[in-house]
């Protein structure tokens, strides 16, 4: 087969798609991820927790983008339905994915190859582009952000010479959206320069991040007030 054929061949192939046109393909395309961007928003406004991720709203909006380019590409037919099912299942990972939409850049790319492979080059040709605008207007416009971060806990240990009860009232509630005290802990003791022994008292805050927290200020006045003891921060 001399190049000229090949790309004949491979022009007539592209816009053989079965029963569906570019038409039908952007349609499905619309309203799929219309209605999904509607189940997301309703899943971001009545969400109450405080383990809200981006990730996860946008991977409810891209995987039935993805499912619905696998329906077009079975139809009625049971043996690529079977033959995609088992390439589906042979993904696997060593290690458990991190973030949501490692997970559907894979499936995308399944599928992609899926369309490929069964000479549907049109359709295939038309979602990856679709898709990966969809994908990357998300993220320039940074779509179903929330302005909050999940609950984190703050030790902090000062001597009890000092009044301590409202101490670092002013620090936290210049870095984070919101504090409560949850815990005094007078289990450890130092000795001073006069070799005097001096209780510890260790603090425990649940506190809420600001979205521009910086930490390393954050820990510097905290360490100006408690005399330059241990501070730590853990999530919850």
């Amino acid at each position: 087969m001399d190049i000229t054929t090949f790309f004949n061949n491979l022009t007539t192939n592209l816009w053989d798609v079965s029963s569906f046109s570019v038409n039908d393909i952007l349609i499905v395309l619309f309203w799929t991820f219309i209605l999904s961007s509607f189940i997301g928003f309703v899943y971001k406004k009545t969400y109450k927790w405080n383990m809200y991720r981006q990730s996860y709203v946008q991977t409810i909006i891209i995987m039935p983008v993805i499912i619905s380019m696998i329906m077009m590409i079975v139809g009625s037919n049971v043996a690529t339905a079977f033959t995609m099912m088992w390439a589906l299942s042979i993904v696997r990972f060593r290690n458990s994915l991190k973030d949501t939409r490692d997970l559907w850049f894979i499936f995308f790319a399944v599928v992609v190859w899926m369309a490929m492979w069964i000479k549907f080059y049109l359709l295939a040709l038309v979602w990856t582009i679709s898709v990966s605008l969809i994908i990357y207007l998300m993220y320039k416009m940074n779509l179903f952000w929330e302005d909050t971060f999940a609950t984190q806990i703050l030790k902090i240990k000062t001597s009890n010479t000092q009044d301590f009860s409202n101490t670092f009232d002013w620090v936290l509630g210049k870095y984070t959206n919101s504090f409560v005290l949850e815990a005094t802990d007078y289990s450890s003791a130092i000795i001073d320069e006069n070799w005097k022994e001096n209780i510890l008292v260790e603090l425990t805050y649940k506190i809420t991040n600001k979205f521009d927290l910086d930490i390393w200020n954050f820990f510097d006045e905290i360490r100006q007030l408690n005399w330059n003891n241990q501070v730590t921060l853990m999530n919850t």
